[in-house]
């Protein structure tokens, strides 16, 4: 995963998230699956949802943008990105 090990309050950061498989082996790529990353901080129920941005070679492109970040609380956050096709969802 792309995500950076440490973000900065105020500051934007952008990376590829490329394509994988589910636990059956299948390809999950952006030609037919959407990808979300949650963000989440425990102490003040911070949170943010990040939308990934398909790319003609099944990958997608993420940014958390500086707007995002400037409220983030220092300390650890947590985050999940989930990959959904139809009624499916991989995480």
């Amino acid at each position: 995963m792309g995500l950076p090990a440490t973000i900065r309050a105020g500051d934007g950061y952008s990376w590829v998230e490329l394509p994988g498989y589910d636990s059956l082996g299948n390809p999950i790529t952006a030609a037919t699956w959407t990808a979300t990353l949650y963000l989440r901080f425990n102490k003040a129920a911070e949170a943010a949802t990040i939308e990934g941005v398909a790319r003609a070679d099944g990958s997608w492109d993420f940014a958390i943008t500086a707007a995002t970040s400037t409220g983030f609380d220092a300390g650890q956050w947590f985050y999940q990105l989930v990959a959904t096709s139809g009624s499916q969802a991989v995480t």
